[in-house]
């Protein structure tokens, strides 16, 4: 192998662990060992959320009759949610998740009064007013939960929610009879959330939280997750929804398809309590005129953030919440990863015999590729003796002696790449993966064999921090770098193309990704462990079926049969070929 390739492996090399890089996540705090597996307590408390400006309604004002009232809790739920509203301001109070809990097996409630608070301000041309600071009638009929400020002279000022079968509440806000009281500038609807931990590890689940927002112009973004900067972003386009983005839930507010929620600032800050992800803020500017004409309709979305829940929202681009990567990684991941784990998690409990069998199956829709790469590297490996005569022919000429080789090739037709083809192509499903593990909720709190958690890191040894590794050591991360190296060592065996340095690059990368898989998801790590020794089984049975013999008298019948006969290259051979020439002639004019 020459210098050129040598610094073309490195730099893929390279490549790949920069992307690695860009979805991995920062180092986490300790796991607790075997002696302390119950969660600690946190001793660092969340400060309030923000109060908002008080109204300051006089007796000459509209909404004088509606500044007095008692403050009631109504709940709405279903076998999902469950929902606390309150009188004060209509509004919803807090959020409760039925089919899930905390890392510390409390009830997960997504948000609360302490950790979250809206405003409404409604411009009137006495001064404006936050809606959800005065006083509403309720009347609850089954799912619907109405709230109503009777104004008094026909007019009055109304807030519908309906609660559906899964974590979707439709929300409208209408008016009536305060045309002459409102002005044409926007209603400001404020959401700021301190929302609160609900995995084990802080660190990991702020490097997971952020707000996705999308515009019907612009389409899905988000502001930067893993920088401990406060992060700022004004919509340059009407944006259609915004979600707080919490690792595994999502807390979001969308407009329906006759209104948006206007081009909305949104922040996010890391605070410096243990017990809060982030701090997020939106304030979205709605069409005062929709709420007049009774079309300022939202769905709140409050669940988890689950693809094959998500995906089922009416809202462009929704299921971009879930991190499936992007390209032709997401759309492995879509339509091949989720349709088959989906199908397996419907009849297996295990998620660890789930993945195995995730693997089996990805695997066995791979054979053709598999197999068709053996038997490339089976011809190429046939042909090694020729080759090596060709190089011992020409060693001070390694232009014409590869131009010798391919013309070699080129004769028993064999294709120098045909069994490495087959393995790029499988590349798309090996990073797919990479996005789908850690953005499962599937995997979340299910363990397997030593790992707690099969979302997070399988930490089984607390050591001191060593610099691009960690302060843990992953057991399923140290098995797969172990299989990874053994099928490298295996696969030499059969590839006689791999030689010199390319052999140290391909012992040195297991070991470079064992630093950087220490803190990703168990279930990656143990996927991939799985991947590799069904691989090396593969290899073998493979190897069983495949006679070298035949395969080489095939050879020659493929050189007595086409003796003579000019046949038209590939296009890549005739590139390469091309190629090879004018790096000839190039280094026979220096000569």
């Amino acid at each position: 192998m020459d210098k050129n390739q040598t610094i073309g492996i490195v730099l893929i090399s390279v490549m790949l662990l920069i992307y690695l890089a860009f979805f991995n996540e920062t180092p986490k705090p300790k796991q607790p060992t075997t002696e302390q597996q119950k969660p600690q307590v946190d001793k660092q408390i969340a400060k309030p959320i923000i109060e908002t400006v008080k109204n300051n309604i006089d007796s000459n004002n509209i909404f004088a009759t509606a500044n007095k009232g008692t403050n009631e809790d109504i709940i709405l739920e279903n076998t999902k949610v469950k929902l606390v509203f309150s009188t004060l301001g209509g509004k919803i109070k807090s959020a409760e998740l039925k089919d899930y809990v905390t890392y510390d097996k409390k009830k997960l409630v997504l948000f609360d009064e302490k950790s979250s608070a809206m405003a409404l301000n409604l411009p009137l041309n006495s001064g404006n007013i936050d809606l959800y600071q005065v006083y509403f009638s309720p009347q609850k009929t089954a799912n619907t939960l109405t709230f109503t400020a009777n104004l008094g002279a026909n007019k009055a000022f109304t807030q519908t929610y309906t609660l559906n079968e899964n974590y979707e509440i439709s929300y409208s806000i209408s008016s009536k009879g305060l045309e002459k009281d409102l002005k044409t500038t926007p209603t400001q609807f404020i959401w700021k959330a301190n929302l609160q931990k609900t995995e084990s590890y802080l660190v990991q689940e702020r490097n997971k939280s952020t707000i996705n927002f999308h515009s019907d112009a612009d389409g899905y973004d988000f502001l930067t997750e893993a920088s401990p900067d406060p992060q700022t972003e004004t919509a340059e386009s009407p944006v259609r929804w915004v979600s707080f983005q919490q690792q595994f839930f999502l807390a979001s507010i969308i407009a329906k398809k006759e209104t948006t929620l206007g081009m909305p600032i949104m922040n996010t800050s890391v605070p410096t309590d243990s017990v809060t992800v982030k701090n997020y803020e939106l304030i979205a500017p709605l069409s005062t005129a929709d709420v007049q004409a009774g079309k300022a309709n939202y769905i709140f979305y409050l669940g988890p953030n689950k693809y094959d829940i998500i995906k089922k929202i009416d809202a462009d681009g929704f299921d971009r919440n879930v991190g499936l990567g992007w390209g032709i990684f997401s759309w492995v991941n879509k339509f091949l990863i989720i349709p088959i784990f989906s199908f397996l998690g419907s009849f297996i409990g295990n998620f660890g015999l789930l993945i195995f069998l995730l693997v089996l199956v990805v695997k066995t829709i791979l054979l053709p590729l598999t197999y068709k790469s053996y038997v490339g590297m089976a011809k190429t490996r046939i042909m090694k003796p020729q080759a090596d005569a060709i190089k011992a022919k020409y060693p001070e000429d390694t232009q014409k002696a590869q131009m010798e080789t391919m013309a070699l090739y080129k004769e028993v037709g064999v294709n120098p790449i045909g069994g490495c083809l087959p393995m790029f192509l499988q590349l798309p499903i090996t990073f797919a993966m990479f996005t789908f593990f850690p953005n499962s909720i599937e995997l979340r709190q299910e363990s397997f064999l030593w790992a707690h958690d099969l979302s997070t890191f399988d930490s089984v040894l607390s050591i001191p921090t060593i610099p691009f590794y960690g302060d843990h050591v992953s057991l399923f991360t140290i098995l797969m770098t172990i299989s990874t190296i053994v099928y490298t060592w295996y696969n030499n065996q059969n590839m006689t193309t791999v030689e010199g340095p390319q052999k140290i690059v391909g012992y040195l990368m297991p070991v470079i990704f064992m630093f950087v898989l220490n803190s990703f998801a168990a279930g990656l790590t143990y996927y991939y462990l799985c991947t590799n020794i069904v691989s090396i089984g593969q290899q073998i049975l493979i190897k069983y079926f495949v006679d070298e013999d035949k395969l080489k008298l095939s050879l020659d019948h493929y050189k007595e049969k086409n003796k003579g006969k000019e046949k038209k290259p590939s296009m890549f051979q005739e590139r390469l070929e091309k190629a090879m020439k004018a790096q000839a002639e190039k280094k026979a004019k220096k000569s």
